[in-house]
């Protein structure tokens, strides 16, 4: 048996986050207490939007996406303006809010607010787990998603049920995100294909349709021409 908020805090530390910033306030002040057991340092603020914009400003300075917890309700407007900043200048920012209950879903509960039709917009990806077992990998997914491509801002919604609940699920390790992959391959790894290219005794070119939809036929002759490639047309087919 776990609880969830462990739940929760287990998988931002399997996932290598050192801080999380945000509000105490109920359901999620035990998100950031369990944090406290694993490491996970917690900074607080007296207000969302103040907590979410240093959030924004770490994920700026580390390259990782910053974390920011908030309640429900009117924690979710105020952590609002944060995220089309993030999304504004491409910094990796994850936000964890707490909602009502799973239960009470459009039943008019304290402090209700759809906040994924209300993110959605704004944010690359908008979650909310249906059930506890699915909350690591709701997380992780928010986490990857925030801080691979173009960086930017992800949430997820979890119902304080899941939060304040205690499940039968069983341990789901993570392996930690240690960066994002870059959008081309390093200098070093181009030059060392080059170089095996210059001493192959038979290379081979296989060109595709993107080549002609490209009109790049001169520049693929005149590196042929160069270094003696062989051509082998493929079309759609194979």
């Amino acid at each position: 048996m776990i609880y969830g908020a462990k739940l929760i805090a287990q998988a931002l530390h399997d996932l290598g986050v050192k801080v999380i910033f945000g509000l105490p306030g109920l359901p999620v002040t035990d998100i950031a207490q369990e944090g406290l057991y694993f490491g996970i340092r917690f900074i607080s603020f007296r207000n969302e939007q103040a907590a979410v914009y240093a959030a924004t400003a770490y994920g700026y300075l580390t390259g990782r996406p910053g974390v920011c917890i908030s309640v429900g309700g009117p924690g979710v407007f105020h952590v609002m303006a944060g995220i089309p900043h993030a999304a504004a200048n491409s910094w990796p920012l994850l936000v964890l809010s707490g909602s009502s209950e799973t239960h009470n879903g459009r039943k008019g509960a304290f402090q209700e607010v759809d906040a994924i039709s209300l993110l959605t917009p704004h944010a690359k990806l908008c979650l909310r787990p249906p059930q506890p077992d699915m909350i690591p990998k709701f997380v992780k997914d928010a986490y990857r998603t925030a801080m691979f491509g173009r960086p930017g801002p992800t949430f997820v919604d979890l119902p304080a049920n899941l939060i304040l609940g205690t499940f039968d699920v069983e341990r789901q390790a993570l392996s930690p995100i240690i960066e994002a992959p870059q959008p081309a391959a390093p200098d070093k790894k181009i030059r060392e294909v080059v170089e095996v290219l210059k001493s192959a005794k038979a290379p081979l070119v296989v060109l595709g349709k993107g080549a002609a939809y490209a009109r790049a036929e001169q520049q693929i002759r005149t590196m042929i021409e160069r270094y003696g490639f062989e051509i082998l047309a493929v079309n759609d087919q194979g």
